[in-house]
């Protein structure tokens, strides 16, 4: 009697096995982590200007990123940075008041879909655009070449941006991209209500598949 219990028992234990492994091949096959460089620069009150390349700052971003269709995927990112503008003594853009410098880090935590243009099963490149929200934090703030305990140092922002994804085979993929990050606080000194800080970033990278797949296994 005890054997016929035995063997319904060992086929049903396996094919929960089979099951699970499945379901964690599945997820990792889904799943990519990876890493990008670039430049960041900030843009406010104290800089009109979208992006210049002379107080521009290296950035360096980890991701975790998930695929739930063909064409859209989620993306967690931890990135860090630093910021800065140096307008000297003098007033600047008319007599309006914008003297003074600021340099801080910036750590940031974001979540972004992705919507990829193309079939990347069946296309080797293809443009994407991603738009999403994070929490940020800065740290080792100087103002006029002195430590500042600035006031609202971190908060939330809203980040968007266009890029284009380069798929090298299937478990390895290159892209180059650019995002802009809008805050609802400012990150210079002054804390204008009606001046909202935002900064730039332009960064290139790669991202790695957990388990290989071919293109016709994951879809």
């Amino acid at each position: 009697m005890k054997n016929k219990f035995i063997l319904p028992m060992v086929i049903a234990f396996c094919a929960m096995a089979v099951g699970a492994s499945a379901q964690v091949l599945d997820f990792g096959q889904r799943s990519q982590i990876g890493v990008s460089v670039g430049v960041m620069n900030y843009s406010g009150f104290m800089n009109k200007t979208a992006f210049t390349l002379k107080e521009s700052h290296p950035s360096f971003e980890a991701f975790y990123r998930y695929d739930i269709a063909k064409n859209f995927n989620v993306r967690a990112t931890f990135m860090y940075g630093s910021l800065s503008k140096d307008n000297g003594p003098q007033l600047v853009e008319g007599g309006t008041d914008r003297a003074g410098q600021f340099k801080t880090n910036i750590f940031e935590v974001s979540v972004l879909p992705e919507y990829n243009f193309l079939d990347l099963t069946t296309h080797k490149v293809s443009p994407y655009v991603f738009v999403g929200g994070g929490f940020y934090a800065l740290t080792g703030y100087q103002k006029n070449d002195a430590d500042y305990d600035k006031p609202n140092n971190n908060g939330f922002n809203f980040r968007g941006g266009i890029g284009v994804r380069y798929l090298v085979n299937p478990n390895i993929q290159l892209f180059a991209e650019g995002s802009r990050r809008e805050f609802s606080r400012s990150i210079d000194f002054y804390e204008s209500t009606n001046s909202r800080s935002r900064y730039y970033s332009l960064m290139v990278g790669a991202s790695f598949r957990l388990s290989n797949i071919k293109l016709e296994e994951l879809w």
